[in-house]
């Protein structure tokens, strides 16, 4: 704004000492002068004020212009003092990279002085790793390993094979033959006798601990092997005991049935696995009559005879008898899949035919099975049961027990004893030492001969398979080891996959160099 004008003089202002006509002369120049003087007052004032606005924001901008100072000089020596750590970081990171500088061409000479890093040639997809013995590296598979599975849509490479059943060189495939072993081989048809003059052989089990153990009936006598059943080992724990069932926890402990009390005892009981046995006497069978005594599951026994059946919730520690149980007398037959569900089945008696539980005869109910003279009940454990009688007679459950149509087994001879390894393959055993195989759940079967006579016992597992007779004087035990159809010297075979439908089914080998 431009500086204000000046304020006029006043007119000579009026005196009493003037006369009339002097003094109206001047009051009324004088009168006239004072509005526009007040007015040019006023401006002036204003434009003072704002001056002093003016001033006054230049005042405080020099103010803030002070204090912008003081924080960017604050801010400058934060930064020289982060500047200064980053100094101080990059030389400790030179440092360090000189040291592994160092230590590389400590490596490298030690490597060039000694017989060197394992070499890329043929390693490709590996990577280095510090090997078992923490002394050195060597390349391992990335991903999956030499055996491993896989099933998948997508091509695969040459470090694979169909895994269909084929049958390849040792030598082509070393690493995997190493993992992979024998596999293949068929048991239940090449047959030749373990033992003889065994006593009258009654039961074989295989425990999941690879304890075999084979009771006899007559003298008492428990053999033992754990190389199934290429050694035994023999026992009279409870001579004269008549042991008529056996079975085991898979965790180590072992019940042998006595059919009749011998020196007070009704059970021998091992748990260690069968290597010693101690004569219990739980008041289960009080003098004679016993058929049988299943592992069940969950800790859960049960044992049947003097027409009850009795019931062990504790491992076979105690036991009570079943209310209004089946008989379980002479000719009771009994089998479990070791997951709650068993069946009984009573010829005769106050509470006999067949029966059904799926919470080890905790509750049960009857089932229809119309076979002549039934002589045994197997399971696989996956809801297949079977049951086998006179003149060739098969009933088949294909829904865990609950149901038993009549199933032909393409023989009118009787069937004695019925035995699964769980994965397809079944083994009947009947009279004149002939046994009858299924290899595809009882589809179609096959006759093989397993030494003589009525073969009252015989068992399948996918090692080994046994069978023996009944005779009491000379009693034979029978073997039968995987047999391979082909070289087992050179050749391994690869296992038959079965993927869903839409992939492929391999498995990981590897050429050998």
């Amino acid at each position: 704004m431009a500086l204000p004008t000046p304020v006029a003089p006043l007119p000579t202002a009026p005196s009493r000492a003037d006369g009339p006509v002097i003094f109206n002369q001047r009051a009324d120049p004088f009168i006239a002068a004072l509005p526009p003087m007040v007015v040019q007052f006023n401006l002036n004032i204003t434009w003072i004020g704002q001056q002093v606005t003016t001033i006054d924001g230049y005042r405080a901008a020099a103010a803030q212009s002070a204090t912008d100072a003081a924080t960017s000089a604050t801010t400058a020596g934060q930064k020289v003092t982060l500047a200064a750590a980053e100094v101080t970081k990059a030389v400790t990171a030179r440092q360090g990279a000189e040291a592994a500088r160092d230590s590389a061409q400590a490596a490298a000479a030690a490597a060039g002085s000694a017989a060197g890093l394992p070499s890329m040639a043929g390693n490709a997809n590996k990577f280095l790793g510090v090997n078992p013995s923490g002394n050195g590296v060597a390349w391992y598979d990335a991903g999956q390993k030499v055996g491993d599975s896989l099933e998948t849509s997508r091509p695969v490479d040459a470090s694979y094979l169909a895994q269909n059943g084929g049958i390849y060189l040792q030598s082509a495939y070393p690493a995997l033959f190493a993992v992979l072993g024998l596999v293949g081989g068929d048991v239940g048809v090449n047959w030749a006798q373990s033992t003889s003059n065994t006593g009258a052989l009654v039961k074989a089990v295989k425990s999941k601990t690879g304890a075999l153990i084979v009771i006899t009936a007559v003298g008492g006598i428990v053999m033992r092997s754990t190389d199934n059943g290429a050694t035994w080992a023999s026992s009279t724990p409870g001579s004269g005991s008549y042991a008529i069932d056996i079975d085991t926890d898979d965790a180590g402990k072992w019940i042998i049935q006595l059919g009749q009390a011998v020196g007070g005892f009704t059970q021998l009981v091992s748990t260690n696995d069968g290597l010693s046995w101690t004569g219990i006497a739980p008041n289960l069978i009080a003098t004679s009559n016993a058929v049988f005594c299943r592992f069940c599951g969950s800790g859960i026994w049960l044992a049947g005879g003097a027409n009850a059946i009795r019931r062990s919730t504790d491992n076979g520690v105690s036991w009570s008898v079943i209310s209004g149980s089946p008989s379980a007398n002479t000719g009771t037959l009994f089998s479990s899949d070791r997951n709650g569900t068993c069946v009984v089945y009573v010829p005769s008696g106050t509470v006999s035919g067949a029966f059904r539980s799926t919470d080890g005869f905790a509750t049960f109910s009857t089932v229809t099975m119309n076979i002549f003279a039934p002589a045994d009940i197997a399971n696989d454990g996956k809801g297949i049961w079977i049951a086998v009688g006179a003149s060739g007679g098969i009933m088949r459950s294909t829904d865990n027990a609950l149901t038993w149509p009549s199933y032909p087994s393409g023989t009118t001879t009787s069937l004695l004893k019925a035995s699964t390894d769980g994965n397809g393959a079944w083994l009947i055993s009947t009279v004149g030492g002939v046994v009858r195989k299924s290899k595809d759940n009882l589809s179609t079967f096959e006759s093989y001969s397993a030494g003589s006579g009525s073969l009252a016992m015989v068992l399948i597992t996918p090692e080994v398979a046994l069978a023996g007779n009944n005779g009491a004087s000379n009693a034979g035990l029978f073997r039968s080891a995987p047999y391979y159809p082909f070289d087992t010297a050179t050749q391994f075979k690869v296992p038959q996959g079965s993927p869903p439908a839409g992939l492929k089914s391999y498995i990981k080998a590897k050429v050998a160099a």
